[in-house]
């Protein structure tokens, strides 16, 4: 018989992901945040779910009720005779059971899968115009979201566990959905953190993470829905619930990672390595040994090793550190990543790059080719029609069609610059791409000089000049 507090569980559970859809929306928009928007995006998924599982959950109880009613009339005197003809009509509520499974859920199922699709594609594609973050609302939402989160979690634990040890299949896939609801909130916190110190782009790319697990999601709801048809249908026997994902159990509870791991391993080496004492002992600990390792990491960020010949730019928040902005080589300290970030440059390295062609080398090439990636300038000539008298191609079309030839000529030049830093911060803050804008300015310099020049004179007593 199925406990009335099961089910009351069930409702609470789906009012829960309802309340919990509105207040995660209403927050999104308030802050125009993607990963707050997925958050109830999935509450809403979890929703639909949680009711589903609710009203077969009704008509499971109402079937167990008509079932003890039965069994009590049939152990009165003269029931016997009075039920041995009976038929399907004698059973109302198991064949409002059974149709309810056969046709609802399937149908019902599919609707899940098309606003698991739309859940998918609209979000991803309304990324793309999202304004971002609203940085001076955030700390209000960041608190009204962690808040909403340990509520969830609190409550998907509760469900979840009674699930497990009463055995109630149908309240583990709001359960579930709880869980990851809770998960989803606490992940917009994260996010909502890391924009905070101007990690814009991470909102972006969380909420398009999102977006590919509902997606994922979808497909494993399809692949149920395909495998639905050819499933063997036996008699009595319990199946999986369509709209029952594992992803979203295995997502909500990853701690199921340990118990099937447990299993494969029973079943690998023949006895229980699930009951030695080292499983059980990495199963205790397993939380803190991840603890202990993202401490770690986080530590290991709190070093920074300059090697020689460089030096480094400290950040805090998007902005240089006051009083240590430049550091040079050697060991530092600072805070952990992403509180303090270090852009490292080569200071001492005489860098170069090359103005109009650049030659190919080590490589063989026939005359018949060019030998480089040709970058042409213009440069003056003396003569007002240098192809005049000679078998210039342009020159004759340029004669036949009546128009002069311009007193120029195209030279092709390659002139290496070399250069290096040594006022690290206004050559990282002061313009956006420096080492494109040298280039550019090179490249203007080199054209005003070629331009204002003769090409014989270029070529033969200015060569020095130029050089």
């Amino acid at each position: 018989m199925m406990d009335r507090n099961v089910k009351r569980i069930g409702l609470i559970n789906g009012l829960a992901l309802l309340a919990a859809t509105a207040g995660m929306l209403l927050m999104a928009r308030y802050v125009n945040s993607m990963a707050g928007l997925m958050g109830a995006i999935l509450g809403g998924l979890g929703l639909l779910v949680a009711l589903l599982s609710y009203c077969q959950m009704s008509l499971e109880g109402r079937e167990q009720l008509e079932k003890l009613e039965l069994d009590e009339l049939s152990k009165s005197r003269g029931a016997a005779s009075l039920f041995t003809a009976a038929g399907e009509d004698t059973f109302p509520a198991r064949r409002s059971r059974e149709q309810f499974e056969r046709y609802f859920i399937p149908a019902l199922t599919v609707l899940l899968l098309a606003l698991e699709g739309m859940a998918a594609y609209f979000p991803w594609e309304y990324a793309r115009t999202s304004t971002g973050v609203v940085l001076s609302r955030a700390p209000l939402t960041m608190a009204l979201f962690a808040l909403l989160g340990l509520i969830l979690f609190i409550l998907g634990k509760y469900s979840s566990g009674l699930a497990r040890l009463q055995k109630q299949r149908l309240l583990r896939p709001g359960a579930a959905y709880l869980l990851l609801s809770a998960y989803a909130c606490w992940t917009a916190v994260a996010t909502l953190v890391a924009v905070y110190f101007n990690f814009s782009r991470v909102d972006f790319y969380v909420g398009r993470v999102l977006c590919a697990v509902v997606a994922l999601i979808a497909v494993e709801t399809l692949a149920g829905l395909v495998l639905e048809i050819y499933r063997v249908r036996l008699k009595g026997k319990d199946v999986k619930l369509l709209y029952d994902s594992r992803l979203v159990g295995l997502l909500g509870q990853p701690e199921a990672l340990i118990t099937t791991a447990a299993h494969a391993l029973d079943y690998q080496f023949g006895f229980k390595v699930s009951e030695t004492w080292f499983y059980r002992f990495l199963e205790k600990a397993f939380a803190w040994l991840v603890l202990a390792q993202l401490g770690v990491l986080v530590l290991s960020s709190c070093i920074v090793v300059i090697p020689p010949g460089e030096q480094a730019l400290l950040e805090r928040g998007g902005r240089p550190v006051s009083g240590r902005g430049v550091i040079g080589p050697g060991l530092h300290f600072k805070l952990p990543w992403p509180v303090d970030q270090v852009y490292r440059y080569r200071t001492e390295l005489v860098q170069s790059f090359i103005v109009g062609a650049e030659p190919e080398t080590l490589k063989t090439i026939q005359w018949t080719v060019p030998h480089a990636k040709e970058d042409n300038f213009l440069v003056a000539n003396r003569s007002s029609d240098p192809g005049a008298g000679t078998n210039n191609p342009a020159a004759a079309t340029n004669q036949a069609s009546g128009r002069p030839t311009p007193p120029v000529s195209l030279l092709s030049v390659s002139i290496p610059v070399q250069f290096q830093i040594t006022n690290l911060v206004d050559w990282a803050y002061v313009n956006q791409d420096p080492p494109a804008l040298l280039e550019q300015i090179s490249r203007r310099v080199v054209s005003r000089f070629l331009a204002g020049v003769e090409m014989t004179n270029l070529m033969s007593s200015g060569r020095s000049e130029a050089t």
